[in-house]
């Protein structure tokens, strides 16, 4: 190393270093890439699905009115309810909870599918870099830990 023209070794010095930054270059890209995915994922599931969510509110809508109706009896309000449902109520439920899963912003029903093809270009970025916590909260190293730990796992 002595050798080499002062430029030079302080060039090969710093070629670690540089290392290192694409490395948590090349993560950080790839974790935004796989966000912006699984948000783009997560529109296009909400667009495909806006019309069956108007078919449950539009049915629970029918209820209340139903409900309202002091006059009629219980066993046939009952039984309007359950023709505003169309006699499932079951069908509906499972609707409005699949709805319920995917309303919000939640993506992480659409991360899985592009982090399986990632996941392994992203254990390695962890396994090069030292992450050092910049705080008392030590929690995300000790995830990280233990993702490492399940690193061969192959189970989900």
């Amino acid at each position: 190393m002595r050798a080499l023209k002062p430029a030079k070794r302080y060039f090969m010095l710093a070629q670690p270093q540089k290392a290192l930054d694409d490395v948590a270059e090349i993560f950080i890209k790839t974790v935004r890439n796989l966000e912006h995915t699984a948000k783009l994922r997560a529109q296009q599931y909400q667009l495909a699905h806006a019309d069956q969510l108007q078919s449950p509110v539009s049915k629970f809508r029918d209820v209340p009115n139903v409900l309202q109706d002091d006059e009629t009896p219980a066993a046939m309000r009952i039984a309007q309810m359950r023709a505003a449902l169309n006699n499932d109520p079951d069908a509906v439920l499972i609707r409005c909870n699949e709805h319920f899963a995917q309303a919000g912003n939640h993506i992480f029903p659409f991360l899985l599918a592009p982090y399986k093809n990632l996941r392994s270009l992203l254990l390695q970025c962890l396994e090069q870099l030292s992450l050092k916590p910049s705080s008392q909260d030590d929690a995300l190293l000790r995830a990280l830990e233990w993702i490492e730990q399940l690193r061969t796992s192959r189970r989900e």
